[in-house]
């Protein structure tokens, strides 16, 4: 049984997450710094910090995470069918 669905149309849309992912890291940066400058001012409860830590942890795992994500969905794409499906493509719009 054939693939009905588009591998190539799959790939480009993993190309357009990890663009928006790359556009997103200057404000995941900043919020980052931000979250410093918080957890350095003076006499800040300790539950406020750790709870600050946590969002600055959360921010990195959670790039780390969704590029990881789309790596094994790329990797799970056949890699022959991107071509034919790519090539199918293209075929049409010569036609």
């Amino acid at each position: 049984m054939g693939i009905h669905w588009n591998p190539w149309e799959v790939s480009k849309a993993l190309d357009e997450i990890e663009q928006a992912l790359d556009k997103a890291e200057p404000f995941l940066r900043q919020a980052n710094e931000s979250i410093e400058r918080a957890r350095k001012i003076p006499n800040l409860p300790g539950y406020l910090d750790k709870k600050l830590g946590y969002v600055a942890m959360r921010l990195g795992r959670f790039d780390e995470n969704v590029r990881d994500s789309v790596r094994r969905a790329r990797e799970d794409i056949p890699q022959k069918d991107i071509q034919k499906a790519q090539a199918a493509a293209t075929q049409q719009r010569i036609m």
